[in-house]
């Protein structure tokens, strides 16, 4: 499950197959929009003068009027390569994941990062380390700090083990985060999921494999991490945040359960 926050009162939200906005009514969800469309990713553009949706589709985003639900193409297109994962700084510059070929591990083809301004002009390209090689395997998740940093979810297997890339401005890898060494082990390995960047430039990153949260300074240094399961939080699965800094935190329902996923708001971490 992905989200975006849309208003304060709106939430977006995909299981890769439908796609629904929710208007947050108490301790209640009021389905708005619901639209059976297949995809990846999703991001809202700051407001000018609406909040549209981007679509994370096939090689060219498509976006969403926050007016009329209409589907339409955007301006942000990657030739030849197909999109995994879209974010969008509140600049309006927007930043996606592309690869070629097929996503197999290992890797095979070309896997970027590409920063677009917000009129779809491509400004800056990640794809190759100060040695020549490949840094991504399969771009899973983005975000940007407002110092210019660049944090990537890269999955690296098909069991989705992963780690979290810090880029800087120019490209160049200043940190990776593999996990917590106490939790990060064989038998259970750090699976990263998403990664958003809070209003004081920390970055907070998800773990599908247990309930743990990771906070992050902008340079990807762990400050420190939060077992979600003490507060009732189980199965976090997607995270995303509005602009006057409401975390939600969705978690996900075991396969086969009678019980609906919950969507949970948190003041800070």
């Amino acid at each position: 499950m992905a989200m975006a926050a849309g208003s304060e009162e709106a939430l977006w939200m995909t299981d890769q197959k439908v796609l629904q906005k929710v208007k947050i009514e108490g301790k209640s969800l009021k389905i708005i929009t619901q639209k059976d469309i297949k995809i990846y990713g999703i991001a809202i553009t700051p407001s000018c003068p609406f909040k549209d949706l981007l679509l994370v589709k096939g090689h060219r985003l498509k976006q969403i009027s926050d007016q009329t639900s209409e589907v339409t193409k955007s301006k942000y297109e990657v030739k030849g390569l197909k999109l995994s994962t879209v974010h969008v700084n509140s600049d309006g510059k927007v930043t996606v994941g592309a690869y070629s070929g097929e996503l197999v591990y290992q890797a095979v083809g070309r896997r970027v990062v590409i920063i677009m301004d917000r009129n779809g002009k491509l400004e800056t390209t990640f794809e190759y380390d100060r040695q020549g090689n490949p840094i991504f395997t399969h771009v899973k998740n983005i975000t940007r700090t407002k110092n210019g940093n660049t944090c990537v979810v890269d999955k690296l297997s098909e069991d989705k083990r992963g780690r979290v890339i810090i880029l800087s401005e120019d490209g160049d890898v200043m940190n990776i985060f593999n996990g917590h060494p106490e939790e990060n082990t064989d038998k259970i390995p750090f699976r990263p999921i998403r990664a958003i960047t809070t209003p004081s430039d920390n970055i907070v990153v998800s773990n599908q494999n247990n309930d743990f949260l990771f906070v992050l300074n902008s340079s990807g240094n762990l400050i420190r991490w939060c077992d979600m399961k003490k507060i009732g939080l189980f199965n976090i699965f997607s995270l995303c945040i509005s602009e006057s800094g409401r975390i939600f935190i969705g978690c996900a329902t075991h396969k086969g359960s009678s019980d609906n996923a919950k969507i949970y708001e948190v003041n800070t971490l």
